[in-house]
């Protein structure tokens, strides 16, 4: 199997060694070999674009609520583990430049895409972000604000014409969860000259036996929950 040109990416982070989707999970997950880094976006009441995966902080922090019916001032009181707070998108950024991650932006929200596409022409950061989302319409949104800005669709099955349907969208990536990379879907992706992402869902183990199983040749870049398990496994393109 052909792994040393997979690009390694920390899912929410490192979650298992620190609080997914904070600035310390992003740390860590540069510390155990990722080049970059996915991580959740929504609006919370007050306007700012935070991250965080759920819809509430019931899970991930030590309050309560709906982050669209709490402002930032409320939500940064939330402690989201070992002290961590939500961080907002630009700090996000600011960190992950600092540490020279590249960022996978999944919007898990309607209605802001046309402030993300501003914050990455603003900031100039057309080869340092890739924005997904399941919803169609936030990817038809962001390539009409921006075409330069690249999209990824993400994928818990793959649909019949998912090719056709990526392209009319103007996608340049599939997000799919790893047990359903297919080696057709990796043929057709890339005869369309799309980029194939596998993904691993939190609730997996990740071992170096599961991912030599699990992984398909021709993936090119892997979402994973512990990067240093992929990087023993997969080596890294990145030095």
């Amino acid at each position: 199997m052909q792994t040393r040109n997979v690009v390694i990416i920390g899912h929410r982070g490192a979650p298992r060694v620190a609080p997914e989707n904070t600035l310390l999970s992003f740390r860590k997950a540069k510390q155990q070999g990722a080049e970059g880094v996915e991580f959740d976006l929504q609006r919370c009441k007050s306007g700012e674009i935070v991250v965080l995966h759920d819809s509430t902080v019931n899970r991930t922090t030590n309050g309560k609520g709906n982050v669209n019916r709490l402002t930032l001032q409320k939500l940064k009181k939330f402690n989201a583990g070992k002290g961590q707070r939500i961080p907002t998108l630009g700090e996000a950024i600011t960190f992950c430049k600092r540490l020279g991650l590249f960022m996978h932006w999944d919007i898990k929200d309607t209605g802001f895409e046309r402030e993300a596409a501003a914050i990455v022409r603003k900031a100039k950061l057309y080869k340092r972000v890739r924005i997904s989302a399941e919803h169609p319409a936030t990817l038809r949104r962001i390539a009409r604000l921006d075409p330069r800005i690249e999209t990824g669709l993400a994928l818990r099955a793959i649909p019949r014409n998912i090719i056709s349907t990526a392209r009319r969208l103007h996608v340049r990536a599939l997000h799919v969860r790893i047990d359903v990379v297919t080696r057709k879907l990796l043929r057709d992706a890339h005869a369309a000259g799309m980029t194939v992402l596998a993904w691993t869902p939190l609730s997996t183990r990740v071992t170096a036996p599961f991912l030599k199983g699990a992984l398909k040749p021709g993936i090119d870049e892997l979402i994973v929950n512990r990067p240093d398990v992929a990087k023993k496994v997969l080596g890294s393109r990145f030095k």
